[in-house]
């Protein structure tokens, strides 16, 4: 494990945040700030996250890519489908697509893309990890879906450039624990020093100004169709 795991350098701790709700007791990896990814100029969005001015949508596309019946999102394809926007002492990932889908699997790469280039992580065909998460909402479902990601890499280094989502379900109005579920399917690779590049630690997701909009307007306040088509927007804030 010590091949892929950050060094030891020194980091300022970020304010404590009273709004966050905390994320699980696992165990986080180290630190790392030789690598930054550039910040957006604040391309333009649908719908700003609260405190913010309000700008002009980027272009959703038309259709998600796909593989086979399955909504992918990949590092390799331009334009991305994902920005950082700045934030007070963290960093705020905005992704879009024209599904839930498609814009949850480019969350977790952009949340990949801190914690190093994805553009150097090789996507083998036969490389993969698969999970599953599941919430008693659209927010709680993201937030599980992305801790898991993020759990994975510091406990196995895992790192990805291609999201496949397997399955994508709600259940109606219900509150239930698995209410909403999502299967994934992440190719990439062990994360190796001698090979990708030392990015910024991701400690934790954060459900802080969390947002997960269709069309403007939250999917809280629409039906649970998770396959409607639209202009999705997610809005998360990590901690690093």
């Amino acid at each position: 494990m010590s091949e892929w795991r950050y060094a030891s350098l020194p980091r300022r701790e970020p304010p404590q945040k009273p709004n966050d709700r905390a994320g699980d007791d696992r165990s986080r990896g180290g630190s790392g700030h030789n690598w930054t990814p550039e910040k957006s100029s604040l391309r333009p969005r649908a719908t700003e996250p609260e405190g913010r001015d309000a700008t002009p949508a980027p272009p959703a596309r038309a259709l998600d890519a796909r593989d086979g019946s399955h909504v992918v999102a990949d590092a390799a394809t331009r334009p991305r489908c994902w920005e950082y926007l700045d934030h007070t002492a963290d960093v705020m990932v905005h992704a879009w697509s024209a599904t839930l889908a498609g814009a949850m699997a480019a969350c977790l790469l952009g949340v990949y893309g801190i914690l190093t280039d994805v553009d150097k992580v090789e996507c083998a065909a036969d490389a993969t990890v698969e999970w599953r998460a599941h919430g008693h909402d659209a927010a709680s479902l993201l937030y599980n879906f992305l801790d898991e990601g993020l759990y994975r890499f510091h406990t196995d280094g895992w790192v990805g450039c291609r999201v496949q989502v397997l399955q994508l379900e709600a259940s109606g109005t219900t509150t239930a624990e698995d209410a909403w579920r999502i299967a994934v399917r992440v190719h990439g690779e062990p994360f190796s020093l001698q090979k990708h590049e030392q990015g910024t630690e991701v400690k934790a997701i954060t459900y802080s100004a969390m947002q997960i909009l269709r069309d403007g307007v939250s999917v809280v306040d629409q039906s649970a169709d998770v396959h409607a088509v639209g202009r999705y927007d997610v809005y998360v804030i990590v901690d690093i």
